[in-house]
């Protein structure tokens, strides 16, 4: 019998929103040092408020609030899945929570940089996870962030032979310097999404694959979408998780209603929608889009069926 091929299957997401700041920027020298050579080489002022009111989420604290989530979920693994032998909501005896499996790769990504940019947020993270795991990171990307992560864990997966990977995505809000930041890079608020990803037969539920193709135009990229679509979902029976960077009149005629992700949240805009997906239509697979406009990124990713 030949070997069941085997790649990284969506097993579990988390997210959640930070409103409540854990960290005091001016309580951090190192950092406010780094704010302001940062400054001085870019002929940039700081904020005025900067030592005495500015607060805010690092990475190392949002990766912290997103497994304790995890450990709170439920989520089936990609073995109970496919066997009607488990009793929904129960683990066997020999295999433990989802927070408790050894990682084997840890990817940190993120559109804007992190509230403590001095902090090892990749070593802080990496010792609460069980394992020790292969750290990436993804940044400068905009839009497109969270698709590449997923595309970076495809490619590192059997050449590697990882058993198990997570992926976490961050959009922190706090900058410390006074200039106006564009619209295009604006963040509203402190937010992360956590994908575990499990060995699993391709194409099987919570299976994917990622498209992107970058120097798309604004004027070419609706037209270049729905080329996409066409490939990727030809029957038109997915559901469409669309970015605020996806124009309203951008998707397909055919499909049904398409949920979108909040304005301020360049990373997590497309990600974030997936734990709150209402449940039933299990049969439909997903279809996550999103552009950026300043960096002419178009990107797509179908998962097969995932639980949320």
């Amino acid at each position: 019998m030949m070997p069941v091929a085997v790649g990284p299957v969506v097993t579990a997401v988390v997210g959640r929103r930070f409103t409540t700041a854990h960290t005091r920027f001016g309580e951090r020298a190192a950092d406010l040092e780094y704010a302001r050579s940062l400054a001085a080489q870019a002929g940039v002022a700081l904020r005025p408020d900067l030592t005495e009111k500015a607060t805010g989420n690092s990475f190392e604290d949002m990766g912290a609030g997103l497994l304790a989530a995890l450990a709170g979920a439920r989520e089936p693994s990609a073995n109970e899945r496919t066997s009607s032998a488990q009793p929904a909501g129960e683990h066997s005896a020999a295999e433990p929570a989802p927070g408790e499996r050894p990682v084997d790769l840890l990817v940190l990504a993120h559109a804007a940089p992190d509230f403590a940019p001095t902090t090892l947020a990749a070593a802080a993270i990496a010792e609460r996870i069980p394992g020790d795991p292969m750290v990436l990171g993804v940044t400068e990307q905009g839009r497109a962030t969270p698709f590449t992560a997923l595309t970076l864990v495809r490619s590192h997966w059997r050449r590697h032979s990882h058993r198990r990977a997570m992926v976490m995505v961050f959009d922190q809000s706090f900058t410390p310097y006074a200039n106006e930041v564009p619209d295009a890079w604006r963040v509203d608020g402190d937010a992360a999404v956590l994908l575990v990803l499990e060995a699993g037969p391709d194409d099987s539920t919570g299976s994917y694959r990622v498209r992107q193709e970058h120097g798309v135009s604004p004027e070419a990229a609706a037209g270049r979408l729905r080329a996409l679509f066409a490939e990727a979902d030809p029957d038109g029976s997915a559901r469409v998780l669309a970015g605020s960077g996806v124009g309203t009149s951008w998707i397909p005629a055919g499909h049904g209603p398409v949920l979108r992700g909040p304005e301020g949240s360049p990373a997590t805009g497309v990600l974030g929608l997936l734990p709150g997906l209402p449940p039933g239509d299990d049969a439909a697979p997903l279809l996550l889009v999103d552009y950026d406009r300043e960096l002419g990124d178009l990107s797509l990713c179908r998962i097969e069926t995932v639980r949320t």
